[in-house]
């Protein structure tokens, strides 16, 4: 090969100091001669360093500063060089490229003389080599060329962001396009020697390592050392690499085959590690891409304690602005306080004009020869003067005749005093005054003196005291009348202070007490001796819980008065207390209750005498609380229940008549907690499954506050009026029935005659023919009625439900009834809404009719009749409205019974029977449901009845 072929004889040399700007300038101008573009930084003759292409992309990456940097700084340094002895070295010379990742060559002879520069370019060109051959090599530096000026990108990348999170990220993505591996990972090690990756990036389908703490080996432990000290860990196939079997199992996990772990270090502390995976297969790690990763390595340090400090940096200022912002409002708070205190102080100043000005008390200035000066507005009011008309007259206007004398005594004594100027003397006395129109007032009043230069002025301070000897009347008066308020009461009152150890009593506390009123108290031997032995303890405890503790008290206890008599007695005490906590203070109250104690007494024999009553009677009657326990139960529980009364007592009403029971109860019981009475009939199961009738009576018992805390239970056995009831209904049933095919024939003669099918009757025989209709028509009801009636109490007619429509059933019920309302003139209205529920159809339309029926006989014309139904949570609320006579409080609770009536003319006037509402309540009832009435008599009644939906 030929040297001079190849060989660049003359490259451009500078020295350190030279800007880089120049330097640039320099090479830019060899690259438009197509000559390398490389320069020299020699000392004298001696090499320092070298800068290329690839290092200006580099330094622009970092942002360098051209214009101000010298070469020497940034220069790379040492510099690989050929003695000219070996330039026919082919193999050397493409090894020393390769090693060296490097473009350009000196070539130099000794250690002084600079020959020339080589460059990849040339020797290429210049070689001999196969077009295989150069083609390897001129990738392989091509890809070295492409990796630096990626890394430069990615430095400059990694400098551009100053969020933390966001330098982690871009260097794992990087790092990951940059190798085109399958994970990288940033792994923080924490002091308990477990890692924690804390920025990923990974290709699709692997599992990710975020999130979780790592104790792999590889990453800590022995190893942790080697990374301090910069070293790196390379392996290319794990399985191969002598791991302990549960390091390969834990690594197995997330599918690794080969691992690169270079350290991340900044002046010489290790900052995190830079974990490269690959996951598809085993990989033989270059040692250009480790050094590659250490040099980003190394990059991402620099980049995190630049992000570290200006962090720091933020905090600090972000702790400055804090300080100056709290030192601001700190000069603002001590402005506004100096504005605000001049605010006051001219407040002040006119407040006090205004105390002058518009005080209620009189301000009065005279000089020395009494003679008035100052009279502010206060003074006019009192007086009655106007200024005008009172300065500079004597002071003795202002005062009633008598008192003239004594007070110019009076003022002359204070004014010849020894006192000092600006020093004031007070003098309080009760004076009178006299005002403009000649009336005398009590008045306080108080003088002092100030020296000026203009002599000795006096100010006569003074306020009219009518109304507070009249507050005093008033309280000498409200006084007298509390001690006759506890007379009436019998109630007495003491006060006690323990600082002058002085006690009061009032006068009905001698009277209670039964002592004589004297000047001085009983002593404490004389009232202790009057307590009840079998008290004094109790008495003596809360007092002294009250005088030395500060504890509030009530009890009562005996007294014995001296006839021997015992009186009962309620002393009740409040000690005030200071803020420590000590006592100032005792006050009590001592009442005579031996009329209530008496009355208690009697109360408690009227109930002994009562409960004798209830246990002599055969019914169960008991108290149950709110909770449904039984805190009252007479005697016969005893012997319903076979059980002593006392281990019935405090047990739940489940518990005494049972589960099967209780469920039939459980529906009055929760009526009667609600606040509203109930009469109920059921049938009950004994413990030996005999069946048996009760009828129950529910009264609810309120407090105070009309609160239910509880109920009284009377529980009779019916069972023997129920067999009665029943063979009563057999013998209507069998009459009615035997009654039935005569009024049908009876019924259709009349029709017949009626009609003049048996011949023409004269004008009173058509009326009487026509009467009998009408009574036969009434019977044939009262049949049909009596036998549903008969047939839905026995049991023998079973509801068979299905889906309905509520309204449908309405309208049907309405269309039924259309043209009675219409010839009474009854209005019918209803609403749109429908609900869906299971019943038996023609059960449910029957009872709407009697109701509805029932609302149109009782209105007149032109009301108004409401059918409305109302979903709720588990039932349909069906509702008839009307505007009629209503129904007395009297009858309401007795309306659905048999052959009831609001007035016993009305099955006469009305057509009814008395059975419609009755066999209403015993439908509803079959259908699980309930039936009842609210009314205000002669303002209508509104009939309720509820349906389970299911």
């Amino acid at each position: 090969m030929d040297i001079d072929q190849c060989l660049q004889p003359n490259p451009i040399t500078v020295t350190p100091e030279t800007l880089l700007s120049e330097a640039i300038a320099l090479m830019a101008l060899e690259q438009s001669k197509d000559l390398p573009a490389c320069i020299l930084i020699v000392e004298v003759t001696k090499i320092l360093g070298i800068l290329t292409a690839r290092d200006v992309v580099r330094l622009l990456a970092l942002k360098v500063n051209f214009e101000t940097t010298t070469i020497g700084t940034v220069m790379t340094c040492p510099v690989i060089t050929l003695q000219n002895s070996l330039v026919c070295e082919q193999e050397y010379i493409l090894s020393l490229l390769q090693q060296h990742n490097i473009s350009f060559l000196p070539i130099v002879k000794g250690e002084q003389q600079i020959l020339g520069i080589l460059d990849t370019k040339s020797l290429f060109q210049a070689w001999e080599t196969t077009p295989l051959q150069q083609r390897q090599v001129w990738n392989q530096l091509k890809h070295q060329y492409q990796q630096t000026k990626l890394l430069a990108e990615i430095t400059r990348k990694i400098r551009m962001s100053i969020n933390l999170d966001d330098i982690l990220q871009t260097a794992v993505k990087e790092v990951q396009n940059l190798l085109a591996c399958d994970r990288v990972l940033i792994v923080k090690v924490r002091f308990n020697s477990t890692a924690i990756p804390i920025s990923e990036a990974i290709v699709p389908n692997l599992p990710s390592m975020l999130g979780y703490e790592i104790t792999d080996p590889l990453l800590i432990g022995d190893n942790l050392a080697k990374y301090h000290q910069g070293e790196f860990l390379a392996i290319s196939d794990l399985t191969l690499a002598g791991i302990a079997l549960e390091i390969q199992t834990l690594l197995k996990q997330f599918e690794i085959k080969a691992k690169l772990v270079v350290p991340i270090l900044s002046q010489t502390e290790l900052k995190a590690l830079l974990v490269v995976h690959q996951c598809r297969s085993p990989r033989s790690w270059q040692s250009k891409e480790i050094e590659l990763l250490q040099q980003l390595a190394d990059q991402i340090g620099v980049a995190l304690s630049q992000a570290q400090l200006l962090n720091h940096l933020e905090e600090l200022v972000l702790e400055r602005t804090i300080e100056l912002t709290t030192t601001n409002q700190l000069l603002e708070a001590e402005i506004l306080e100096r504005k605000q205190t001049e605010i006051a102080l001219r407040e002040n100043q006119q407040k006090l004009t205004g105390i002058l000005d518009h005080a209620d008390e009189a301000i009065i200035t005279i000089n020395e020869q009494q003679q008035i000066q100052l009279f502010n507005q206060g003074a006019e009011k009192i007086f009655g003067y106007q200024v005008h008309e009172i300065i500079g007259k004597p002071l003795d206007i202002l005062l009633p005749d008598t008192y003239h004398q004594i007070h110019r005594q009076h003022v002359n004594q204070f004014n010849q005093s020894p006192d000092k100027a600006h020093v004031m003397t007070e003098r309080n006395c009760n004076i009178y005054g006299r005002r403009k129109n000649g009336a005398e007032f009590p008045a306080e009043a108080s003088i002092a003196k100030l020296q000026t230069s203009e002599g000795v002025l006096l100010t006569v301070m003074l306020k009219d005291i009518t109304e507070r000897q009249q507050s005093a009347a008033k309280l000498q008066a409200s006084k007298t009348l509390l001690a006759k308020a506890e007379k009436i009461a019998k109630i007495g009152s003491w006060e006690y202070n323990p600082a002058t150890q002085q006690l009061t009593w009032s006068e009905e506390l001698y009277e209670i007490l039964d002592f004589p009123q004297m000047q001085n108290l009983p002593t404490c031997a004389a009232v202790v001796a009057r307590i009840h032995p079998e008290d004094y303890l109790m008495v003596k405890k809360a007092l002294k819980q009250g005088h030395r503790e500060g504890k509030a008290w009530q009890f009562t206890y005996r007294w014995i008065l001296e006839d021997e008599q015992v009186k009962y007695l309620e002393s009740r005490g409040e000690p005030t207390l200071d803020s420590e906590g000590k006592v100032i203070k005792v006050w009590g109250t001592v009442m005579d209750i031996s009329d209530r104690i008496r009355a208690e007494k009697s109360v408690q024999r009227s109930e002994e005498q009562l409960r004798l009553i209830t246990d002599a009677l055969p019914i169960l009657i008991a108290y149950i609380d709110n909770h449904k326990r039984y805190r009252y139960i007479n005697r016969t529980y005893e012997t319903w229940f076979g059980r002593p009364r006392s281990t019935l007592l405090g047990l739940h009403i489940q518990e005494v008549v049972g589960l099967d029971n209780y469920r039939h109860m459980l529906p009055y019981i929760e009526t009667v907690l609600a606040g509203r009475p109930v009469i109920y009939e059921n049938q009950a199961t004994d413990e030996d499954g005999n069946c048996y009738w009760i009828c129950g009576t529910y009264i609810p018992n309120f407090d105070s506050q009309g609160a239910v805390k509880g109920f009284f239970s009377m529980v009779d056995d019916i069972t023997e009026r129920k067999e009665i009831e029943r063979l009563k209904s057999e013998f209507i049933s069998v009459a009615s029935h035997e009654m039935r095919t005569p009024l049908t024939s009876i019924h259709g003669v009349l029709e017949l005659l009626c009609a003049g099918r048996l011949g023409h009757l004269t004008s009173s025989g058509q009326t009487m023919a026509n009467i009998a209709l009408k009574n036969s028509d009434r019977l044939v009801r009262l049949v049909n009625d009596l036998l549903d009636l008969e047939r839905m109490t026995s049991g023998r007619d079973k509801i068979v439900k299905s889906a309905c429509d509520s309204l449908e059933l309405i309208n049907q019920a309405i269309e039924t009834l259309q043209s009675q309302a219409q010839q009474q003139q009854i209005i019918l209205e209803t609403q749109p809404q429908s609900f869906k529920l299971f019943a038996e159809r023609d059960r449910i339309v029957q009872t709407l009719i009697n109701l509805i029926n029932n609302a149109i006989k009782f209105s007149e014309p032109n009301d108004h009749v409401w059918v409305t139904a109302q979903q709720r949570q588990t039932d349909i609320l069906f509702t008839v409205k009307d505007q009629g006579r209503g129904i007395p409080k009297g009858k309401i609770d007795t309306i659905f019974e048999r052959f009831q009536q609001v007035d016993a003319s009305d099955s006469r006037d009305k057509g009814g029977t008395g059975l419609g509402l009755a066999i209403c309540r015993q439908i509803v009832e079959q259908h699980q449901g309930k039936i009842w009435v609210e009314s205000v008599y002669g303002q209508g009644c509104t009939f309720y009845f509820t349906i389970p939906q299911q």
